[in-house]
């Protein structure tokens, strides 16, 4: 996937070399709950498991209760994989 046209990798090289110290910039995407290693990777599939893996966990500590299917099998099929 891309933002604004390019790759997140391109997106942010760009911010790293006109304005934006790359620790930064880091700091900034990581407090979003996104690993940066992954948005530079531009492997979108598994930034959005890594993503929604923690907003669960984010959602469960609000709710103070577990998501229970987050291995089930209509999760496995939807998502590819497991969000535990």
């Amino acid at each position: 996937r891309s933002l604004g046209g390019n790759r997140p990798s391109d997106y942010c090289n760009s911010l790293i070399d006109k304005e934006i110290p790359p620790e930064c910039l880091m700091q900034r995407v990581e407090s979003h709950l996104i690993d940066f290693d992954l948005l530079l990777s531009d492997d979108f599939d598994a930034f959005f498991i890594s993503r929604a893996r923690k907003l669960l966990v984010l959602i469960e500590k609000a709710m103070r209760k577990k998501i229970t299917d987050k291995d089930s099998e209509q999760t496995i099929q939807e998502y590819g994989t497991s969000l535990k």
